[in-house]
């Protein structure tokens, strides 16, 4: 099963990204490739092409939120990204006027890829939108804690993030992103969201 959806994930973009490049590496004349210099971002080195970022958050509001959640990605063309990435979240709540609170951790990983359709176009509001998809596995554990002791249980959740999202700067410089994705693996009795659909904002940098 995770090898299927390692496939659907990761393959359509994989097919687009190298049809691109390789139609920007050369034509045909008569029947011969023509080969053309390659761009720059062919011939950056490993190092110029990471791209690392994430969703990091911290909150107290009767009780407290903390958010890790980095990711490292690889610039395989100037319009194609794939990586991966980590999550942490920790959530507890305090019932007010007694000593009981209620807590949740979140932890996993997740393999991603972006792609930009329009990003050589030089049109700024579409060279910034990105089409997304992204397989997570994520672990939760939550409980009750009051005079008595705690509670806890532990559920896994799986989950494939599809969708777009809008960014400053895709894999170059500082960048903000945005992305509305859609989990079409949700379950209302284990994931850590309340709604398959996902809103979420985070900062990315790449040389």
């Amino acid at each position: 099963m995770r090898s299927l959806l390692f496939l659907i994930l990761f393959l359509p973009l994989g097919l687009i990204a190298q049809r691109n490049d390789d139609e920007t590496r050369g034509g045909r004349d008569n029947g011969r490739v023509r080969e053309e210099d390659p761009s720059p971002d062919e011939k950056l080195p490993f190092s110029k092409r990471l791209v690392f970022g994430g969703n990091f958050g911290l909150g107290f509001s009767n009780g407290w939120y903390v958010n890790l959640s980095p990711t490292v990605g690889y610039r395989v063309t100037d319009n194609f990204i794939t990586g991966i990435g980590g999550t942490y979240i920790f959530t507890q709540i305090n019932v007010a006027g007694s000593n009981t609170s209620y807590f949740q951790h979140v932890y996993g990983g997740n393999l991603f890829a972006r792609y930009a359709p329009f990003a050589k176009t030089g049109i700024q509001m579409l060279s910034n939108l990105y089409a997304h998809s992204e397989y997570q596995h994520l672990f939760v554990v939550s409980g009750a804690r009051n005079a008595n002791g705690s509670i806890r249980e532990s559920r896994s959740a799986p989950g494939l993030l599809l969708g777009g999202g809008y960014t400053t700067g895709f894999g170059r410089g500082p960048a903000f992103n945005v992305d509305v994705l859609y989990n079409v693996l949700w379950r209302s009795d284990n994931s850590p969201y309340p709604s398959p659909l996902i809103v979420r904002a985070g900062f990315s940098f790449g040389m």
